[in-house]
């Protein structure tokens, strides 16, 4: 149908007719793959089940040493961040916490558009580091005794975190 509805834009000085037709079908294919990885999940529920039983309780007393590891991280991404240049932590703070748009952060900052792609990219990339160093330090004085091999639970917790950083 887009084909059809664009035939008059083929110019055959540009490109073979099967080329033209073939880069409209993977434009729409990119295009379906990106709205479908921009929705959410979304999981059936099963004949019994509730949606208050599916979504987790949020009160403060269902899991008490949650609350406590949560506080704990959240002064971990705290102070790594602090540790990190101040522009850097600017753009982070704006796009993670304030949730502004990249065009929105760039207007604040007063900085250009790709400027701020690249604040955001590096920040993310230094934050991640600085709380791998965290969690190694962590592991080195907490797991007295353990051992320091790649298997051990800090490098495991050290890469996941990596990830999750770098994946915001």
């Amino acid at each position: 149908m887009r084909a059809y509805a664009h035939l008059r834009t083929y110019n055959p000085k540009l490109a073979k007719f099967s080329t033209w037709l073939y880069q409209i079908a993977r434009n729409v294919a990119r295009t379906h793959l990106g709205k479908q990885r921009r929705r959410p999940q979304t999981q059936d529920l099963f004949e019994d089940e509730t949606l208050e039983q599916r979504i987790a309780d949020p009160s403060r007393d269902a899991l008490p040493d949650q609350s406590v590891i949560a506080r704990d991280e959240d002064a971990g991404v705290r102070a790594a961040l602090a540790s990190i240049p101040e522009k850097m932590r600017t753009a982070l703070v704006l796009r993670y916490f304030r949730h502004l748009e990249y065009q929105e952060i760039a207007g604040t900052m007063r900085e250009s558009l790709g400027n701020v792609k690249t604040l955001l990219h590096r920040g993310k990339s230094q934050l991640a580091q600085a709380l791998s160093t965290r969690d190694l330090n962590l592991g080195k004085t907490g797991a007295a005794g353990l051992g320091t091999g790649s298997t051990s639970p800090a490098a495991a917790l050290d890469r996941e975190r990596r990830h999750e950083v770098l994946c915001l």
